[in-house]
């Protein structure tokens, strides 16, 4: 079997476990509370598909970066052999977070699930994602690339895009200092 068919088949069962887990798995065990209104009852709340399929078509993008680009998976424990600096990424570097976020949020508004536990849920969620990038994703980075990723962080933000995308390929002027 090839590398990318193997990392794309890895890659879709991560995927779907990885959204499960956040999306059905937790909010079912916590036993938050499910829908208050029916979409069918209140159409409006259709606009959730919005950002679930955004997010989703994100998330989706940069699994397919890794595969092709990185050479891996999202997986932590089966990451890409290349840092992905293309897509999504030269604008932010978490964009696969923020599709997942996405996906949560047009979730809550399909859903109609907007109560204090689900927004302790977010906000604790928030936290843990955080802290597993700065403790765990941004060191071991840092360890598999090097200089090349310490410069992509700082060109590019954890969080919030850019407007425009960061050039890796133009020379950071730092380095020539």
């Amino acid at each position: 079997m090839s590398e990318r068919l193997w990392a794309t088949i890895k890659s879709a069962v991560f995927a779907t476990l990885f959204v499960w887990l956040w999306t059905v798995g937790f909010p079912r065990w916590l036993q938050l509370p499910g829908a208050t209104t029916s979409w069918r009852e209140q159409p409006l709340r259709m606009i959730g598909f919005l950002p679930m399929t955004a997010g989703a078509l994100i998330a989706l993008r940069c699994i397919w970066n890794f595969i092709f680009i990185g050479r891996g998976t999202p997986a932590p424990f089966d990451a890409p052999k290349k840092l992905v600096t293309r897509g999504f990424y030269p604008y932010v570097r978490n964009p696969m977070y923020v599709g997942f976020g996405m996906v949560l949020l047009g979730e809550a508004i399909l859903l109609a699930s907007f109560s204090w536990q689900i927004i302790a849920y977010g906000v604790t969620l928030f936290a843990i994602v955080n802290l597993f990038i700065m403790l765990y994703e941004e060191p071991t980075l840092t360890r598999l690339f090097g200089e090349e990723y310490v410069i992509y962080r700082k060109n590019v933000p954890r969080w919030i895009p850019r407007l425009r995308p960061w050039n890796s390929q133009a020379t950071d002027p730092e380095r020539l200092s």
